[in-house]
C-alpha cells in the first residue's frame, strides 16, 4: 500500500523570525503538501477502482472530476507562491484558503493564523 508523507509545517520547527516572502511562500508551500495529499488519495483510489468501468460509472467519474478540480487548486496556490512579493499577496492566499474544498476548518484557521503572524 502506498503511503504519500510529505513533512507539513510544525510549528515547534519554525524558524524565529524570517522574511515576509518567505513566510508567505512556506503558507502556499504547505497548502500544496496538502493538496497534493488529497490528490494522490483520489489518484490511489482511481487506481484500486475495479475494473472493467463503465462509462456511465458515477462516482468513478466524480473520482476523476475531484483529481482534476484538486489538481486546479494545486496549480492556483503554484502561482500565489510566485506572488510573494506583490502588495496583496496575503490577502489573495487568505481568500484562496477561505473558498478551497478541500482543506477542512481546523486546517484552514491554522493557515489563517500563520498569515496573520507573516505579516
Amino acid at each position: 500500500m502506498e503511503h504519500y508523507s510529505p513533512t507539513v509545517h510544525d510549528p515547534r520547527n519554525a524558524s524565529v523570525a524570517g522574511s515576509e516572502p518567505d513566510d508567505l511562500r512556506s503558507v502556499c508551500t504547505e497548502i500544496r503538501i496538502l493538496l497534493d495529499q488529497k490528490r494522490f488519495e483520489f489518484t490511489n483510489e482511481i487506481r484500486r477502482y475495479p475494473p472493467p468501468i463503465p462509462t456511465c460509472d458515477a462516482h468513478f467519474n466524480f473520482l476523476l472530476e475531484e483529481r482534476a478540480r484538486i489538481s486546479h487548486e494545486i496549480s492556483c496556490a503554484d502561482e500565489l507562491s510566485g506572488m510573494t512579493r506583490s502588495k496583496y499577496v496575503s490577502e489573495l492566499i487568505s481568500a484562496f484558503v477561505d473558498r478551497c474544498a478541500y482543506l477542512d476548518d481546523t486546517v484552514k484557521e491554522s493557515l489563517r493564523r500563520r498569515l496573520k503572524t507573516a505579516l
